[in-house]
């Protein structure tokens, strides 16, 4: 059509090559920075650090309901050793814990917010209406649950 410009599809064929090529170069990285004993590699130095994985928490039954009693709290983490950096955690100074549930159960969380800031929590892994997801309309005011 007049006045349309048509995309060139030579040029994003070689663009989806390049960036196919680039993102599997990206996902080899991590292979590069492990050693045999599943550690992830901070340098080339030969410095290593476990992988954080956060501890399972199974909640209570509670008058046939699963629930959740967890704070948020602020903590201070070394990411690079001898530099501290602020953090915030779920239960602990860092991350939060694996919540370990069954399909079909009702789940009620209990969330305290012991930071001195307003907060919210999204949902990695759940089903959701958005409406129960986190984000600005259910934030949980400092001190509050």
């Amino acid at each position: 059509m007049p006045g349309i410009d048509r995309p060139n599809f030579q040029d994003r064929r070689d663009f989806m090559k390049s960036a196919g090529l680039a993102a599997t170069g990206f996902a080899a990285l991590p292979l590069l920075g492990c050693d045999t004993q599943g550690k992830m590699s901070l340098d080339r130095s030969g410095a290593s650090s476990p992988l954080a994985i956060p501890p399972l928490q199974a909640g209570t039954i509670e008058r046939g309901e699963r629930v959740f009693r967890l704070s948020l709290t602020p903590g201070e983490k070394e990411f690079v050793p001898g530099t501290p950096s602020p953090t915030i955690g779920i239960d602990a100074s860092y991350l939060g814990p694996t919540l370990e549930m069954r399909r079909g159960e009702q789940v009620r969380f209990h969330i305290d917010n012991k930071l001195a800031e307003d907060a919210t929590v999204h949902w990695h892994g759940f089903e959701l209406p958005a409406t129960a997801d986190g984000g600005p309309h259910q934030l949980i005011r400092p001190g509050e649950r």
